[in-house]
């Protein structure tokens, strides 16, 4: 499985892509709305708890390598589970499913104001990130996609990144 992840300030930008895209359903959400501008209406009013947060928009996708799909219910099991592992316990939140593409995927996307108006930690969400995609494999049976610091690089490559980091002085040397 692949994730990745960021953050942001608005809801609709990313909530009208995800839930404009051709063949788009929307899987699961705790929210009353389902168009992107009344999610987005709640989601902004949501935040409103806590206006110190300035990134108070989460967007997750997950991505199954070709050979491997889910069915709908999986998918709800997966991004609760993720959901719950990267600390969003009691989050508003949206997920979607594309088909699109030729790998199976959806979006999630949340508030990092909680209900309560405390904000869920972004430290150290890469690794967490890298971690929860890990345990998802397993409990799901899928197969491991390591992550891109896991994969090994060929020697001309590294030594692209060495040569590129040092001054031009250095470069000229080497």
């Amino acid at each position: 499985m692949i994730g990745k992840h960021y953050k942001g300030k608005a809801f609709y930008p990313i909530l009208n892509y995800a839930l404009g895209k051709p063949g788009a359903r929307l899987l699961e959400t705790n929210l009353a709305n389902s168009v992107p501008a009344d999610l987005a209406q709640e989601l902004n009013c949501l935040s409103s708890l806590n206006p110190r947060v300035e990134r108070c928009m989460y967007h997750a996708s997950l991505s199954l390598p070709l050979s491997e799909q889910l069915d709908d219910r999986s998918w709800c099991e997966a991004a609760q589970a993720f959901l719950q592992r990267m600390g969003f316990d009691d989050n508003p939140c949206v997920v979607i499913r594309h088909c699109d593409r030729a790998h199976d995927h959806i979006h999630i996307i949340a508030s990092r104001i909680r209900f309560d108006g405390s904000c869920v930690s972004d430290r150290w969400d890469h690794y967490r990130l890298q971690a929860v995609t890990r345990q998802l494999e397993e409990i799901f049976e899928l197969t491991p996609v390591p992550a891109c610091w896991e994969v090994p690089q060929p020697p001309e490559m590294q030594l692209k990144e060495k040569t590129t980091c040092l001054p031009q002085k250095k470069q000229i040397e080497l």
